[in-house]
């Protein structure tokens, strides 16, 4: 180790002077203006160019062993009680205490070198190392062990399984899903699977985890698992207090990785109307969030479709291409019909109106279209809606089935365990009406 710091301060040694090399050719003192100099690429120490630091004309020069510098303070110089204010742009030797400052700096900047050389050697031998073990890793071929019972299909809703214990075996199961999560450590890699029906821990050991596929696993990678269900040690945590101890599995299709990965286009800590996260909707989807709000969304459609057929409401599908306005002008989306021209719905109210003679009470859920100008999460262009139409009802009659409407759709969506808790982790603290 102390012969490649060695080599390496030996080598920011003879490149720290090159410049300096350079310049001395030329016999001219490095200049240093305290107020008009620049410490960049474009200042090279001339008078007419000079530094504004001292500490950075040593970092470019190598400091007094290499060279001599002259400063000034051009405009905010002192000047004598009856000097003349030109006296500032006289070039005048630095104070010693300026030159120990600016050797620190050197200094510092040499060690930062010496380090930045000692990662970066650390990192090639890590790429190095990692591209060696992805060709080993080719040579490793899984095939699924004949001996074991026959894999049933199952899901990671499905809380049937068979779980092993001790010493008494498990259900041999086979899960189709993606990975969510991923630990990756020396003896064992970590999953959390999903399918869209719940989350699995899976643990791989063994040849499992040297394989070229396992060591470039990425987030969102599709896979098929095999193995045994067992119930979790004494002490573990995992979703459901199982997980699948897997003896083989195939990779359906692999996700991206690097620059390319999931992980860095979408994240739950951004907001989520950032344009990179609209931009990537599909992405966000598969976070557990915006998953828990699209099943608590289909679990409340369901209810209010379930609570107007217990009222013997009738549904209907009104079109989304109409020729009228309901709401105003103003927010229509209008398009070419043929030789007419026609619009996004923006309500099915006159639709619904015109089915009550023969059909009584009806409701729809469709989608309503607004042409808005604002651009807020409270202006939206498209939306579900749900509407009704009632028929010899007065004012009062309304306000009680709306107020019917609410406190059902919630009590049944409440009732459901598995939509009760989206709810619970979405919003801690919602309660429902009384």
């Amino acid at each position: 180790m102390a012969s490649t710091l060695d080599a390496v301060k030996a080598k920011i040694e003879d490149v720290l002077p090159t410049r300096s090399a350079q310049a001395d050719s030329t016999g001219a003192a490095i200049y240093v203006d305290l107020d008009t100099g620049k410490d960049e690429e474009g200042a090279d120490g001339s008078e007419g160019k000079p530094y504004k630091s001292l500490g950075y004309a040593f970092i470019q020069h190598g400091g007094v062993e290499n060279k001599s510098y002259l400063q000034r303070a051009s405009v905010t110089g002192a000047v004598s009680a009856d000097g003349d204010p030109s006296e500032r742009l006289a070039w005048k030797e630095p104070a010693k205490s300026a030159v120990k400052k600016a050797q620190n700096a050197l200094d510092q900047h040499k060690k930062k070198l010496v380090k930045q050389q000692q990662v970066a050697a650390a990192e090639a031998e890590k790429e190095k190392q990692r591209l060696n073990n992805l060709e080993d890793a080719k040579k490793i071929v899984l095939t699924e062990d004949a001996s074991l019972p026959k894999a049933v299909r199952k899901t990671t809703g499905d809380k049937d399984i068979k779980l092993g214990e001790g010493d008494v075996k498990g259900e041999r199961v086979k899960i189709c899903g993606r990975i969510h999560r991923l630990r990756q450590q020396k003896q064992a890699t970590f999953i959390t699977l999903i399918d869209g029906y719940g989350h699995l821990q899976c643990v791989l050991t063994g040849d499992l985890t040297k394989t070229y596929d396992a060591l470039t696993f990425a987030q969102g990678t599709s896979i098929a698992l095999f193995g045994e269900m067992r119930k979790l040690p004494d002490g573990a945590t995992a979703p459901d207090g199982r997980e699948l101890q897997v003896d083989y599995y195939k990779v359906i299709g692999a996700a991206p990785s690097g620059d390319d990965a999931i992980t860095n286009k979408v994240s739950s800590e951004k907001n989520m109307w950032d344009a990179q996260m609209l931009d990537n909707r599909h992405l966000v989807l598969r976070g557990d969030n915006a998953s828990s709000v699209m099943k608590v969304r289909s679990a409340v459609e369901w209810a209010f479709a379930k609570a107007y057929k217990d009222l013997k409401f009738t549904k209907v599908s009104p079109p989304a291409l109409v020729q009228t306005q309901v709401e105003g002008g103003s927010t229509l989306f209008e398009l070419p019909y043929y030789d007419e021209k026609a619009y996004l719905t923006q309500s099915s109210q006159l639709y619904l109106e015109t089915a009550i003679q023969s059909l009584g009470n009806v409701y729809c859920i469709e989608k309503s279209f607004r042409a808005e100008k604002s651009l807020t999460r409270r202006h939206l262009a498209e939306y579900a809606h749900v509407e009704a139409e009632m028929d010899f009802i007065d004012f009062d009659d309304l306000l009680d089935h709306l107020e019917q409407m609410i406190s059902t759709v919630i009590e049944t969506i409440l009732a459901d365990p598995e939509i009760a808790g989206y709810i619970k982790e979405l919003n801690p603290d919602f309660k429902a009406p009384a």
